[in-house]
């Protein structure tokens, strides 16, 4: 996680990728971007799907554009079947992702380290689900999201001896 989101981010973030400001795409991980390939080299990123008619009503697929310039392979390993946006879900139905989110089969999977890659996390349901679709292929699979929602946060912190114990990774 690298800001937590909040109503500035989520102006700029809708401007980005509803209003077509594609020009903003270098401020979301420009600040990092050099300590993101150092703390990540040998991975490959994994990007998290937008729906495809998301994509071509603005013209680029948000997350490939903010990432493009981190030096790391990269790849499109999902799909999704349907427009589904989870910001506009409850808590309940948001869990039901795995619906939607599919393993792409025209793709190689890469060999190695994944690391999957999200512009918003709001209740973690689709990077679980993304992990849980990749986990029978590969051996380590971590995540980098631009921004986190603070009442997940607030869940981790609330499970972050649970979390310790299962072997997971929980850093802040």
């Amino acid at each position: 996680m690298l800001y937590e989101y909040n109503d500035f981010l989520e102006q700029l973030l809708f401007q980005y990728k509803e209003g077509g400001d594609v020009v903003l795409r270098d401020l979301f991980f420009h600040e990092d971007r050099d300590r993101l390939k150092r703390r990540y080299r040998g991975y490959t990123m994994v990007l998290i799907p937008s729906a495809a008619e998301k994509n071509e009503e603005r013209g680029f697929y948000a997350l490939a554009e903010m990432v493009s310039k981190i030096d790391l392979p990269k790849v499109s390993l999902f799909y999704k079947s349907e427009n589904r946006k989870q910001s506009t879900l409850s808590y309940e139905k948001r869990q039901a992702i795995h619906e939607v989110i599919h393993l792409r089969k025209d793709v190689i999977l890469p060999k190695g380290k994944l690391l999957l890659v999200d512009d918003v996390c709001t209740s973690g349901a689709t990077l679980a689900c993304a992990y849980h679709l990749l986990q029978p292929f590969t051996k380590q699979i971590e995540a980098l999201v631009l921004s986190v929602n603070p009442r997940f946060l607030k869940g981790l912190e609330m499970h972050r001896h649970s979390l310790w114990r299962k072997g997971s990774k929980f850093t802040r």
